[in-house]
């Protein structure tokens, strides 16, 4: 899709850079209230840490001043009745600041599970406005590596891992509809009615020599598909559910432009890489452009959002505390 400038002129834009704007202003906020939030929530523990330290020792200063109290009666018999009730408000008043402790330490705890579970819940939240954002956007300098395999010998899995150039990497589910070339799995000549390609192979009685050779791969299936930043990779077997013998196709955006690698029915190389001449280039070149369109269609599902920005490269007022 083209957009224009406001005088109606074409831009170079390939997104709609206002509703993106937009978006994430919104997430941002939505981060900015949750750091604020986890913020209060830290200083308010902070402040009940210091008050339950002074109480703390205020309720252990009442037993020294017991004790030192009952210490300072005239003295008596060990025995007498003086001597045991003062033993036992010693013991007393020792229990109950004990006990009293306990709840104050208690009370801290509580209010600190309970920071750590909002700031959990926080995260969480900003994590989900994250997924909602990469899954409807694409993000400033970020590459898109599209993965494709066959699960279970009937149907593909998609992902898409992101990454930018500020820190972030994501994992996202790719949605395939019904109706769609990866709703099923694709044989070649649903794509390409004919495709021969010419390979090396061992040829003669007497003397074996390498020979090119044709070999034909309409009838073989799409296995898998990696699409990184100008490369793709394509894996073509015999049989529908990812076995037997087969293909790898290496496609790239400089030269030398195509690679096909023989794999025997182990997935093991059955030779070295052989650069395709140009004419089988073509036809693979063709091939993996067909492919790698079907994928940029999915859509995106939220999955797995990463961030890796290391604790240095963050603001100071946003490492953890």
């Amino acid at each position: 899709m083209s957009y224009l400038y406001g005088d109606s002129t074409p831009s170079t834009l390939e997104t709609n850079y206002i509703e993106f704007l937009r978006d994430a202003v919104d997430f941002c906020v939505q981060v900015l209230l949750a750091d604020h939030r986890v913020a209060e929530a830290r200083a308010r523990t902070a402040a009940l840490d210091r008050s339950s330290a002074a109480e703390i020792d205020r309720l252990q200063q009442l037993t020294a001043t017991v004790a030192t109290a009952m210490a300072g009666l005239p003295p008596g018999a060990p025995e007498s009745a003086a001597a045991r009730c003062a033993a036992a408000i010693v013991r007393a008043a020792d229990g109950l600041v004990r006990t009293e402790v306990a709840a104050v330490q208690a009370a801290l705890e509580s209010e600190q599970q309970k920071r750590d579970a909002q700031a959990a819940r926080e995260r969480e939240g900003c994590v989900n406005e994250l997924e909602r954002l990469v899954v409807k956007h694409d993000l400033p300098d970020m590459t898109m590596h599209t993965q494709l395999a066959l699960t279970a010998g009937a149907r593909y899995q998609c992902r898409g891992r992101l990454t930018t150039g500020f820190g972030l990497a994501a994992t996202l589910e790719l949605d395939v509809p019904s109706g769609h070339l990866y709703a099923q799995v694709v044989r070649v000549d649903r794509l390409i009615e004919r495709l021969e390609i010419q390979m090396p192979e061992l040829a003669g009685w007497l003397h074996k020599e390498m020979r090119l050779k044709p070999q034909h791969l309409e009838k073989h299936y799409l296995v898998a598909l990696s699409l990184a930043d100008g490369e793709g990779l394509l894996k073509l077997r015999a049989n529908a559910d990812g076995s037997g013998a087969g293909f790898d196709a290496v496609v790239r955006s400089e030269g030398p432009r195509v690679h096909v690698l023989r794999v025997d029915e182990h997935g093991k190389p059955a030779g070295d890489p052989f650069e395709a001449q140009d004419a089988d280039a073509a036809k693979l070149l063709a091939l993996h452009d067909k492919v790698a369109a079907a994928a940029a269609e999915l859509g995106r599902v939220a999955g797995r959002v990463t961030l890796r920005a290391t604790e240095r490269s963050l603001p100071e007022g946003s490492r953890r505390r």
